[in-house]
């Protein structure tokens, strides 16, 4: 592959990665791919070398935002807390799901589709997911309240 192709390759890849991986006619747009941005994005996206360097960015994204479950899981339960005292607990759901999937901690699960319950037919909606989400934020409340009074009569 010629040098001038790689640095045009790279670049693409420079501008998807400000674009947040979602347009590839923009980012192809911006990165010099005048004549019909729409096919060359797709044509760019498809791409080996692309696809590997992709996989590159992303990496190193995911390690400068470096966030292990327990981080994230405690993070969740903060702003679910103060969000909570708000009124505004579906908020600190969406926004954790966002930084979630923006760091690719999906990624792996996605990839892997081997929950039994998909296994045998079972796919959870949002919707449901949700609810099931404010159903246990409900449990570990009471648990909470719980733990509170038994410590207040201590």
């Amino acid at each position: 592959m010629l040098e001038t192709t790689k640095i045009k390759y790279d670049n693409f890849v420079e501008q998807l990665v400000l674009l947040d991986f979602k347009n590839n006619t923009e980012a192809a747009r911006l990165a010099g791919y005048d004549k019909n941005p729409k096919l060359q994005g797709h044509r760019l996206i498809t791409n080996d070398y692309v696809l590997e360097k992709i996989a590159e960015k992303k990496a190193e994204i995911k390690l400068e935002n470096e966030t292990t479950h327990q981080q994230l899981t405690q993070d969740f339960q903060r702003l679910a807390g103060k969000s909570e005292k708000i009124g505004k607990l579906r908020t600190a759901i969406t926004a954790k799901e966002q930084i979630a999937k923006h760091i690719g901690y999906y990624e792996a699960d996605n990839a892997q589709q081997s929950s039994p319950l998909t296994q045998i037919g079972i796919v959870l909606t949002p919707q449901a997911r949700l609810a099931d989400l404010e159903r246990e934020m409900l449990m570990l409340k009471e648990l909470v309240k719980a733990g509170t009074a038994i410590a207040g009569e201590v």
